[in-house]
């Protein structure tokens, strides 16, 4: 509405604006030139009075009268005209004007009466002699401005609304470009975009409309790989259980088909939760510490079997969070780390105070993240992870969980030293908030 607006007042305005200035200009040019003309018509009467009363001193009146009647116009011309009257009755006794106008004299014996400019004076001293000129040139000067203002008034619309016709099309044409990149997006071809269209307005909603199409691309990009890494994920297992149950059934590979379809059955179970997972979250107050440990301690076994130790180095540390949420990413975290870490090996697990927030890092000694460049997607899983067991969603999920409790977790390779790092980032309790920071 506000953009339609604009188009249909701005030219408007345009046209009244430029035809009040306009206006003002010709009426200006009138009076102006209605003055000198004015001058100059009364310089002429001034000529004509002198010539005469030069011609009244060589032969009264008669003289006179020839010099006005040589000068006398033909038709409706340009020429003096006069009337020379009876001084005692008041008779015309010569002349082209029928009567005497009614006019009045300023101090030089000149005024304007309708369409004359008229001077009077007297001859042989005592006959009344009125010599008048027409306002032709003044009436025609108006008629000529008159005649351009309304020249104006037609063509300055017909000329603002053509600029308009001309803009708006241009306008149209820029509108279609932008029309046409979303027809070819939503038509499948994600690489479309608007063309660039400068900074105004139409010029910036079309880079906005190009950045959210980027982000909408790369968003679809994201979910084609997700979709193919979750269909790669689920076929293993199955394929795994068609192989067990061919051929004879037995015990054991009854048990391993139950296995795959566990194993798969997580899989979906996982998929779900990082898809679905809503955002309500009951906070208590949790001794991170503790938890930690805890966590690790359930580890224990499994890295042992890895010939991995896990080093811990937990600062005093309470924090408002969700307890099974915060240990599932730590968990998915550190069952990471013992997986990538060769034997013999360390994951180091640290916990302190760092800058207003609780910091949990795990570091390992794996190949780091040069190793496993992330594929677009959930399952962050590159090509070298290829031997390595799981499925790549608890990456994912871990993210999840912590955008959840409303903190971050950053992934870095080691300085200096081959490995990867996990920061997992947490928003301190109110209890902690005024303990001294810890660096790590």
């Amino acid at each position: 509405m506000t953009v339609r607006a604009r188009f249909s007042h701005v030219p408007v305005a345009v046209i009244l604006a430029l035809l009040a200035l306009a206006g003002g200009l010709l009426l200006s040019l009138y009076v102006a030139l209605a003055a000198d003309l004015r001058t100059q018509m009364r310089a002429e009467l001034q000529a004509d009075i002198r010539a005469v009363r030069a011609a009244d001193r060589l032969q009264p009146a008669v003289a006179a009268i020839a010099v006005l009647d040589d000068q006398a116009p033909s038709g409706n011309g340009y020429g003096p005209r006069y009337i020379l009257l009876d001084p005692e009755t008041g008779a015309a006794l010569a002349g082209t004007l029928p009567s005497w106008p009614r006019i009045s004299l300023d101090a030089a014996g000149c005024g304007e009466a309708g369409t004359l400019i008229a001077c009077t004076t007297r001859l042989d001293d005592h006959f009344p002699l009125l010599i008048a000129r027409p306002t032709l040139p003044i009436t025609s000067a108006r008629s000529r401005i008159l005649l351009g203002l309304g020249a104006l008034v037609v063509l300055v619309p017909l000329i603002v609304a053509g600029a308009a016709l001309v803009r708006m099309s241009a306008m149209r044409r820029r509108i279609e470009g932008i029309e046409a990149a979303l027809d070819s997006f939503t038509g499948g071809e994600l690489k479309a975009r608007p063309p660039a269209l400068g900074n105004d307005l139409v010029g910036r909603l079309a880079d906005k409309i190009g950045l959210a199409m980027e982000k909408l691309a790369a968003l679809i990009a994201r979910q084609y790989v997700t979709a193919e890494q979750i269909a790669h994920e689920l076929k293993r297992p199955v394929a795994m259980a068609a192989q067990m149950l061919q051929g004879t059934p037995s015990a054991e590979r009854i048990d391993a088909c139950r296995e795959q379809m566990l194993e798969m059955n997580s899989l979906v179970n996982a998929i779900l939760w990082v898809s679905t997972k809503s955002t309500d979250v009951v906070r208590v107050p949790i001794a991170l510490d503790g938890l930690l440990a805890s966590a690790v301690s359930v580890f224990a076994g499994f890295a042992a079997e890895r010939g991995v130790r896990i080093d811990l180095e937990l600062a005093e540390v309470s924090i408002d969070s969700e307890p099974d949420l915060l240990r599932t990413a730590f968990v998915n975290m550190l069952d990471n780390a013992i997986k990538f870490t060769a034997s013999p090996g360390t994951v180091t697990v640290r916990c302190a105070l760092q800058r207003g927030s609780a910091t949990i890092t795990i570091e390992d000694e794996g190949p780091g993240l040069s190793a496993f460049p992330p594929e677009p997607g959930y399952l962050i899983r590159g090509p070298a992870a290829a031997h390595v067991p799981g499925s790549g969603l608890g990456l994912a999920q871990a993210q999840r969980i912590m955008a959840l409790l409303g903190g971050t977790l950053m992934l870095s390779d080691r300085k200096g030293r081959s490995g990867s790092m996990v920061a997992l980032q947490l928003p301190l309790s109110h209890a902690a908030s005024d303990g001294a920071e810890m660096a790590l």
